[in-house]
């Protein structure tokens, strides 16, 4: 009970603070256990969706390049001539994220100015078309260990294996870099895996931690 009385003293602070910011709305995200849950929807939030942290140990990751996709690192340059097509990326699935981050002009500013935060991007092209993008941040965590930015594709090519394709580039490019570990945080629904989640796991990828996104009525 102690440990209850501790968690609602401290979220109802924190509830305190953010009303004074006038924020537009506001979600929270907690680990998936109790006694947590239960005291967000004590003070008026429900659950919306769910996050996972997934990992993949890079060191069995096989080192085979597609012929069929060709991968280009985006630089400062060219990340100004494709944020549009990132964006694109992004729909409808992460509809909810851009929105958070300003819209979609704010998401291709954050994508374009990722280089110089040390975000390193790979696009993939079938002949002149772009068919989709994956990035990481090297050590992030530690030496070896990556942050993984996730792997997107355009709404126009989905369903033709190039998300499997961009998994395997993405895990063998960064082991080159290397890179014997990545992490990504990706959104799931309540009841189903979302397509990034289904294909994270598919491609080696283990869930480690399980959180809920919590939005306050």
């Amino acid at each position: 009970m102690s440990r209850i009385e501790v968690v609602e003293k401290l979220l109802g602070r924190a509830l305190e603070y953010v009303e004074t910011k006038r924020a537009e709305f506001l979600r929270s995200t907690t680990p998936a256990i109790q006694p947590y849950v239960d005291v967000y929807k004590s003070f008026g939030f429900k659950p919306l969706r769910r996050d996972f942290r997934i990992t993949w140990d890079l060191r069995d990751a096989a080192d085979h390049p597609s012929k069929l996709v060709e991968m280009n690192e985006v630089s400062e340059k060219t990340a100004r001539e494709i944020e549009e097509r990132f964006v694109e990326s992004l729909r409808p699935y992460w509809d909810w994220r851009t929105e958070e981050q300003g819209g979609e002009e704010a998401v291709a500013h954050n994508f374009r100015n990722g280089p110089k935060r040390g975000e390193r991007w790979l696009s993939g092209h079938v002949g002149k078309d772009l068919v989709g993008f994956s990035g990481l941040i090297p050590n992030y965590y530690r030496a070896g260990d990556a942050r993984f930015r996730g792997a997107y594709v355009l709404p126009e090519h989905r369903g033709k294996g190039y998300g499997r394709i961009l998994m395997n580039e993405v895990s063998g490019w960064a082991k080159r870099q290397g890179q014997h570990k990545m992490t990504v945080y990706t959104f799931s629904y309540l009841d189903s895996l979302a397509p990034g989640a289904l294909l994270y796991l598919k491609s080696g990828g283990r869930i480690e931690s399980e959180y809920l996104q919590m939005q306050r009525a």
